[in-house]
This record gives C-alpha cells, sequence and structure tokens, in this order.
C-alpha cells in the first residue's frame, strides 16, 4: 500500500503539471526587427494541445501571434515609408503581404478596379495599411 502512495504523490502532481502546460502552453517571447520597427509575439515551446482540443481550434497559436506581430512591423514601416520612401523599406512590405493580405487585395480589385500589380507596390499597401495588414481576433 506504501508503493501505492508514493507512487500517487509522484505520479498526480506530474499529470496536473501535463495538464496545465497541454491547457496553457509554454511561450517564450520573441522579437520581430525590421528597419528600427519592433514588435514581440508568444512562440509555444510546448504547443495547446488541449485548448486546440476543447476549443475546437479558438486559442491562439504561434502562428496567429507571429502573423499579428509581422503585420504590427508592417504598419510601422508603412509609417516610415510613407514619410521618406525607401527602396529596402518597400522590399520589406512587400515582403510581409502574405495570402491574407492577398486576398484582400484581389476582393479590393473586384470592387475598385485595383490590379494585381498592387501586390508588389510599396506605395499602395502604405496607403491602404489598415484594410491590407489588419489585426486578427479570435472570437
Amino acid at each position: 500500500m506504501k508503493v501505492w502512495k508514493k507512487l500517487f504523490i509522484f505520479v498526480f502532481p506530474l499529470f496536473l503539471l501535463v495538464l496545465f502546460f497541454s491547457w496553457h502552453g509554454v511561450y517564450i517571447n520573441t522579437r520581430i526587427e525590421e528597419h528600427g520597427c519592433s514588435s514581440s509575439y508568444r512562440r509555444y515551446v510546448v504547443p495547446r494541445f488541449l485548448c486546440q482540443k476543447v476549443t475546437s481550434n479558438h486559442c491562439p497559436t504561434t502562428e496567429f501571434y507571429k502573423l499579428n506581430a509581422e503585420r504590427e512591423t508592417a504598419l510601422c514601416l508603412c509609417d516610415i515609408y510613407l514619410e521618406s520612401p525607401d527602396e529596402e523599406i518597400a522590399k520589406s512590405i512587400v515582403g510581409k503581404c502574405d495570402k491574407g493580405c492577398q486576398s484582400i487585395i484581389m476582393n479590393m480589385s473586384l470592387s475598385s478596379g485595383v490590379s494585381k500589380d498592387s501586390l508588389e507596390n510599396a506605395d499602395f499597401l502604405c496607403k491602404n495599411r489598415e484594410e491590407v495588414f489588419p489585426q486578427l481576433y479570435i472570437d
């Protein structure tokens, strides 16, 4: 009987820790820095398996936080670019236009006659930065 008690005393807290970390995850803050703009996001070392399972994938993941940080950096780069246009910053801004950004632009092109060349145009991206680089939220 004493063996079972010792085993329980060891295994139960371990089980609680595994349960806790699978819900909350273990993350470290990671920074993105480009041309004087920076933002940080949570990079999960231990993913939130239980949270994803229980909420049907409505828990923010590393990719979610990184995408928002990239978009925040793009907004800052646009502010710098609009003050003083620079080719290096323009390349960085165009590089931040991911698939979500591209689909937003394609929807804009259907409604207002914007061309596909707008995907490579930093001036267009920055003038429409609030629509092109929106922050994402989970309900």
